[in-house]
């Protein structure tokens, strides 16, 4: 996700960081699930990981952020 948020800022001039890609594959996810009739469990099983990469995403950036105030 790192690379893919790294080239999308290039081409947009946009700064998300990766977190918010995963926020976003997240939010994608949630839209498929719920706008579909019945279940879809790619969607459901996705969602769970990608708001777990996040979270890594997220303790990531607090690493980064404690590390620079020191």
């Amino acid at each position: 996700m790192g690379a893919t948020v790294t080239a999308f800022n290039a081409v947009t001039g946009r700064d998300l960081a990766e977190a918010e890609g995963w926020l976003l594959m997240q939010l994608l996810k949630d839209v498929r699930l719920f706008q579909r009739p019945g279940y879809h469990a790619d969607s459901a099983e996705d969602a769970i990981a990608y708001t777990a990469l996040m979270g890594e995403a997220k303790a990531r950036e607090a690493e980064a952020a404690e590390g620079q105030n020191v």
